[in-house]
């Protein structure tokens, strides 16, 4: 697997499609019937109020029927080519790698040298020669000897190459012990032309990082902090030295570092060449929510509005903004001239989205001052809502980056109407034209980390949202038919059947019945106090169950409820984030469970025999805040696995513990010269939204931007 990994690397930089990749299977013959008797993706296929779509299309990110091209690619026409070698390199690279940036993953490493100080350890020349020194795999230094360090996604853990520093009885776990460590690890890097580099890298606790013995990098900050850092520096044409001087003595002290070269700009710029891009249209507005697509129409949510979109040019048909109480302020039971005044405000912001809608569907954006229009009129309504209902606009502006429109939430649809629930706690309901059928307002939670990121689901003719509380509505009517407490995650509900019955699941593995939210057959789940989860549960076949928090946890949902664990492989730190956890949803296919850690960790799990049936580590960027970049859930379509990073890169792999990764797509966004050190230097950024399979095409957005990737 790692040699398919490193030959899929090696060819396929910038996106590039690799030789391997003629393996890949034939479309699939999708069924011929539309509608109900589709398969999921296929053309013809309809959601229905039996099968509705939503969160990962019907909540497993499986669109069999689908059948996406072979290759894709938007990249750089001249990337300028980067290597690396762990030892002293005798030559040029056999083949430089075409890539703007590259992961530093081959190193070599000597040490430790025990230290009472991080002062001590940094000052003092623990090798004569550190400036100078140009090592290899098994050369000694005095009683020591450079070794291969275990490096993989950019990231390398110092303290399981080199030990941890164990605290005395009675100390804090914030404070260094006694006895600390110091260590070298050295690396060569390949420029083809000198010029400047950008390193985004990260390092807790001390470090000190030389450029062909020049100091280009230090840290001196406490235990994890983790922030990362960007440093500019030359590199000479050849090979250069780096070599990192790290203090540490735990499981943080780590480092994950990942270079970037710019190529010459030519008179247009950066230039680019692209394939299999049906369109590129921008949005309204950023999010993290995902597309679902409906027939001919594609719908989707960004903060506090959905809209919804032609499937075959992206063009927008139609755009509305949720607002709580919805013209109908009464329910608020304040001052009836304050709700008549609200509801007319109601009223200006939904003909101001008749103008938005025409806007972006005449010149694909709206004007400077439409958009200050909007904003104007929303601060009034904030304000009318502030005298209606003191109580929850205290809570809406005391919260903790609630409103970010980053965590909108994907919406709904039954084939005959959408249905949206917004981060406010608010409900609503659109037939497929944007034609307002009912809104809902039920009471607000208040201040989370992160915000409310819970997907609602459609299951059985309810509605059901969730923050700290679930809440089911009538689909058709609107009306609250239960609300039972909720365990907190940031990862979305699914519908799941045990036996006939449809159930609604939680993270954690809690069951809810749907008569009145109670606990399924009494059981509370098999929730894990102390982790608070992203990732998403999934149905399996069979009535069975599966989440994810400090282990997974099958469930059978036959006769009552029953658990069972698997331990992951062990966790691992990447610059001093903890990188190896999942954020993805899980992908169940054909009797294994597909986990994908934000460190591209895949966990397969044989769910028939509860054990993990095999972990390896995918070709992917981890480069989102020092941790790793891969949050978007994996998907199933033409007999293939899917795996996604937040930088626009696809994985495509054979089913099974042993398949094998038989393409690379990269979708990069237009360069820009300085980089921020963000998750993508490319504008406008990455994602970490999930794509949806339809049909020939793949629909993926990046924040305001929606990519349609197919044939044109």
């Amino acid at each position: 697997m790692k040699n398919a990994l490193l030959l899929t690397a090696t060819l396929a930089a910038c996106g590039a499609l690799p030789a391997a990749a003629e393996t890949l299977r034939a479309p699939q013959k999708a069924e011929a019937k539309g509608g109900a008797n589709a398969l999921p993706g296929a053309a013809g296929y309809l959601p229905s109020p039996e099968n509705p779509v939503g969160w990962r299309g019907d909540g497993s990110g499986r669109y069999p029927g689908a059948t996406p091209p072979m290759e894709w690619y938007v990249r750089l026409k001249n990337c300028p080519g980067l290597a690396t070698s762990a030892g002293k390199p005798k030559g040029p690279p056999a083949r430089l790698e075409p890539s703007v940036d590259i992961a530093l993953n081959d190193w070599i490493g000597i040490g430790p040298w025990t230290v009472a100080s991080k002062k001590e350890g940094l000052d003092t020349a623990h090798l004569p020669d550190e400036l100078t020194v140009e090592p290899s795999e098994g050369e000694k230094a005095g009683d020591k000897a450079w070794k291969r360090l275990n490096a993989q996604n950019g990231g390398m853990n110092f303290a399981e190459a080199f030990g941890e520093s164990p605290r005395e009885a009675g100390q804090s776990p914030w404070q260094p012990p006694k006895q600390q460590k110091v260590a070298y690890a050295a690396t060569y890097v390949f420029a083809p032309t000198e010029g400047v580099v950008a390193l985004y890298w990260t390092h807790n606790d001390g470090c000190r990082l030389y450029c062909n013995g020049t100091l280009v990098g230090e840290r001196n900050g406490d235990t994890y902090t983790g922030k990362p850092m960007v440093n500019r520096f030359a590199l000479k044409q050849g090979w250069n030295r780096l070599l990192l001087k790290t203090w540490g003595h735990d499981g943080t002290w780590a480092f994950s570092g990942w270079l970037q070269k710019l190529p010459p700009k030519s008179g247009n710029g950066y230039e680019y060449e692209s394939k299999n891009i049906a369109y590129k249209v921008m949005l309204p507005g950023d999010s993290k929510s995902n597309p679902i697509v409906a027939g001919s129409k594609i719908f989707l949510c960004g903060d506090h509005w959905v809209a919804g979109l032609n499937k075959q040019d992206g063009k927008l048909l139609w755009f509305r903004t949720i607002l709580p109480y919805d013209g109908k302020a009464e329910e608020t039971k304040g001052d009836a001239a304050a709700a008549a005044a609200y509801n007319a405000l109601c009223k200006q912001i939904h003909d101001l989205d008749a103008q938005y809608a025409a806007a972006f569907a005449a010149a694909g954006k709206a004007s400077p001052d439409l958009d200050a229009r909007r904003k104007k009129l929303l601060d009034d309504l904030n304000a009318q809502l502030a005298v209606l209902d003191p109580e929850r606009m205290k809570k809406l502006k005391g919260a903790w980056e609630q409103s970010e429109p980053g965590w909108a939430l994907t919406p709904c649809c039954d084939g005959q109407r959408v249905y949206v629930w917004s981060q406010q706690a608010v409900a609503a309901c659109f037939d497929l034209d944007g034609k307002p059928l009912w809104s809902s307002t039920v009471e607000y939670a208040g201040n989370t980390h992160h915000g409310f990121s819970s997907s609602p689901v459609l299951v059985d003719g309810l509605f059901i949202g969730k923050q700290y509380k679930i809440t089911a509505f009538d689909a058709k009517s609107g009306a609250v038919r239960w609300q039972v407490p909720a365990g907190f995650s940031w990862g979305s509900m699914i519908r799941a059947k045990a036996g006939s019955e449809w159930v609604l699941c939680e993270q954690d593995n809690i069951i809810h019945g749907l008569k009145d939210g109670g606990l399924f057959a009494g059981d509370k789940g098999a929730k894990d106090p102390k982790v608070n989860t992203c990732s998403s549960p999934i149905a399996m076949d069979g009535g069975l169950a599966l989440s994810v928090t400090s282990s997974v946890v099958i469930s059978d949902l036959n006769g009552g409820v029953k658990h069972a664990s698997i331990a992951p492989p062990a966790h691992a730190y990447c610059g001093g984030h903890y990188a190896d956890g999942p954020i993805a949803s899980p992908l169940y296919h054909d009797g294994y469970a597909y986990i994908q850690t934000m460190g591209g960790t895949l966990w397969i799990v044989d769910v028939k025999n509860k054990k993990l049936a095999g972990s390896e580590h995918m070709d992917f960027r981890t480069n989102w805040g020092g941790r790793a970049g891969s949050t978007a859930s994996p998907c199933f379509a033409n007999g293939m696995l899917y795996f996604f990073d937040d930088s626009g890169n696809t994985l495509v792999r054979e089913p099974g513990p042993a398949g094998k990764v038989v393409a690379r797509h990269r979708l990069s966004t237009p360069m820009t010269a300085a980089w921020d050190g963000r998750n993508n230097w490319d504008a406008p950024g990455a994602t970490n939204s999930t794509p949806v399979f339809d049909e020939s095409r793949i629909y993926w957005r990046f924040g305001n931007v929606l990519y349609c990737i197919g044939e044109k």
